[in-house]
């Protein structure tokens, strides 16, 4: 059982889908939403709208949102701890051009650092639905 307290600042980062459902927008469609938070302090450290279901196929995405965390961090962590439903084949390319390792681990797990995030995304964007 992972916790936050198991990790100092910047030890490993956590890459998660932070909306459940797709957001719809009326001009560009639906995206996905998805989150890098430093798993110390659940500190969400930069999002991404990635059109629905594209993931697995873009690299921009995930290198923008590592690009984006970095400034916020100051720093590269040691390791990203992803979802084992999450498909990481860019997720490792990328981060491993940084030198961080990719971990897998359960939803569970994962939700423990990820719900309350999640939670209020839900609550803020009800939904799905941007105006």
């Amino acid at each position: 059982m992972v916790h936050p307290s198991d990790y100092y600042p910047n030890e490993a980062w956590i890459f998660f889908k932070l909306s459940h459902v797709p957001v719809s927008t009326e001009l560009e469609g639906e995206f996905d939403v998805f989150a890098m938070m430093d798993a110390a302090s659940v500190y969400i450290l930069g999002t991404e709208f990635v059109p629905a279901g594209s993931l697995a196929d873009a690299d921009a995405p995930i290198r923008s949102l590592l690009n984006t965390a970095h400034p916020q961090a100051l720093a590269w962590p040691k390791s990203l701890l992803v979802s084992e439903a999450t498909s990481v084949a860019n997720l490792v390319s990328e981060a491993g051009a940084s030198g961080i390792s990719v971990e897998a681990i359960s939803q569970a797990e994962l939700s423990k650092f990820t719900n309350e995030a999640c939670q209020g995304f839900k609550a803020h964007f009800g939904g799905g639905e941007l105006h």
